[in-house]
């Protein structure tokens, strides 16, 4: 990945940077952020990491590409910026290629080491969209820096398997874990749910020593799902609905 230094910088001062970063908090158009990255970039601010990461999130939210090209002249980004990188790419199909590039660069082209946000991110980039290949290629990064059983991770890679169908393997994660919280719990049944399998989800479900809305309402569309395929009657849909949610 080709990184841009400016070599007309000047030498950024406390005032420049509180400036700047008033700056950042009141851009409201993609101009203004174009404006503002143009600052950043000659009073050198651009190497400042929590002013670059600043803008960064929020060109992201007017035009990821855009925001690539701000990421990609950041001399020296820090994992906070990456990670900013990889989870905006990682919420559009069309752009998960470019959530795993930027984990690969992660990985390859700098001295840092991916935490547990990077591994979050770039599971769900593969579940949506991406192939097994590139999804064992992160697991096996998770496994190289021990992180493989961190449970925000292992709740991760339970959903990226959902997501592919393959809801054996993410019940092999969900076993081994040693880790294993409310959220491991409903997204396992989620992903029961969402391969048609009412009677794992349902057992699981009833497993669980603790429940949550979302542990309700996952098991329910379950139910309310299977009485659409058999065409019932979405009066007696609703009636059973009620009942269930007082049961």
């Amino acid at each position: 990945m080709i990184r841009f230094y400016s070599t007309s910088a000047k030498p950024f001062h406390s005032d420049h940077y509180c400036r700047l970063v008033s700056l950042i908090d009141s851009c409201k158009s993609m101009q203004q952020i174009k404006q503002t990255h143009a600052q950043l970039v000659t009073t050198a601010l651009i190497s400042h990491p929590v002013s670059a990461n600043k803008l960064l999130k929020l060109a992201a939210c007017a035009s990821l590409s855009y925001a690539h090209k701000l990421f990609d002249q950041i001399p020296q980004p820090d994992l906070f910026i990456y990670n900013t990188m990889i989870k905006a790419h990682s919420l559009l199909p069309h752009s998960c290629h470019n959530s795993f590039a930027v984990f690969r660069s992660l990985t390859r082209d700098s001295d840092l080491f991916p935490n547990r946000y990077s591994f979050v991110f770039a599971f769900s980039a593969c579940g949506n969209g991406l192939s097994m290949q590139e999804g064992q290629q992160v697991r096996v990064h998770a496994v190289k820096v021990g992180l493989e059983s961190n449970v925000f991770v292992v709740n991760a890679l339970i959903g990226m398997y959902g997501k592919w169908g393959l809801v054996e393997e993410g019940w092999k994660v969900f076993q081994w874990a040693v880790d294993r919280d409310l959220y491991s719990w409903n997204t396992m049944i989620a992903a029961y749910v969402g391969s048609g399998d009412m009677s794992r989800a349902k057992e699981l479900f009833d497993g669980m020593q603790e429940k949550d809305v979302v542990s309700w309402s996952t098991i329910i569309a379950g139910y309310v799902q299977v009485l659409l395929d058999l065409k019932v009657n979405k009066i007696m849909i609703l009636v059973f609905y009620t009942i269930a949610l007082f049961v």
